[in-house]
């Protein structure tokens, strides 16, 4: 995942986020983290190198969400993903942090071995202009999906035609 604003390298139960040189930590919404306030939010360890300054996160006990949405999941398995999407990003416009810190590629999201509670990567970060990216990837999720066969699966072209037909989106 290769960004104008963060590179991020996968290191084995480790995410490392490099930031942009010219951003500077928003102490403020890394509080936030570290209080766990909320709570489908990884908590960064800051490391700084001397040289590079990033952010570190342990996997440890996770899988991406890329890899468990292809095992073949149910309606059920669709929608908690769906909506623990939706509650992450009402939690981050109420704690008044940038919807565009939260990364949305499926190889950077988690999804808890033994909970099955969904977790995010926020950069606490500040920045003029991150795009919010939030209606293509619901748009786009259940393109990355393969769906157990043993269920009907009206509801993912009821999904779909959602999003071909929305003129006005908000979550």
């Amino acid at each position: 995942y290769m960004g104008k604003i963060f590179t991020i390298k996968n290191m084995h139960n480790e995410i490392r986020v490099y930031s942009a040189k010219n951003a500077k930590i928003n102490s403020r919404e890394l509080e936030t983290l570290k209080k766990r306030e909320l709570e489908n939010l990884l908590v960064p360890a800051v490391v700084d190198t001397g040289k590079k300054m990033f952010f570190s996160y342990d996997t440890t006990g996770y899988t991406s969400l890329y890899v468990y949405l292809k095992k073949g999941i149910k309606k059920k398995e669709f929608l908690n993903t769906v909506y623990s999407f939706i509650n992450i990003n009402a939690q981050i416009k109420e704690k008044f942090m940038q919807s565009g810190n939260l990364i949305m590629d499926l190889n950077y999201i988690f999804i808890n071995n033994k909970t099955g509670n969904i977790s995010y990567i926020y950069v606490p970060v500040t920045y003029a202009n991150n795009k919010d990216n939030t209606f293509e990837y619901l748009k786009n999720l259940p393109f990355d999906c393969v769906f157990d066969r043993s269920e009907t699966h009206e509801y993912v072209s009821q999904y779909i035609n959602y999003f071909v037909n929305v003129i006005n989106f908000s979550i």
